[in-house]
């Protein structure tokens, strides 16, 4: 379970706040979510759809 949480108490993962992070530091961001789904797409031979983090956008 993620220690983040979004304003309802949800968890909330790493892999949807990878952009804004790496907005913030200047520096790509690798978690331990990024890294299992960026393996997982990787394994299939397909990329994620939508606005991700520089990990997961080099596979497209």
């Amino acid at each position: 379970m993620p220690n983040f949480r979004r304003a309802d108490g949800l968890p909330q993962r790493i892999v949807s706040l990878d952009r804004k992070l790496e907005a913030a530091v200047g520096k790509s961001i690798v978690s331990s979510d990024t890294a299992l789904y960026w393996r997982i797409y990787k394994s299939l031979g397909t990329a994620p759809v939508g606005n991700h983090g520089q990990l997961l956008s080099s596979l497209q």
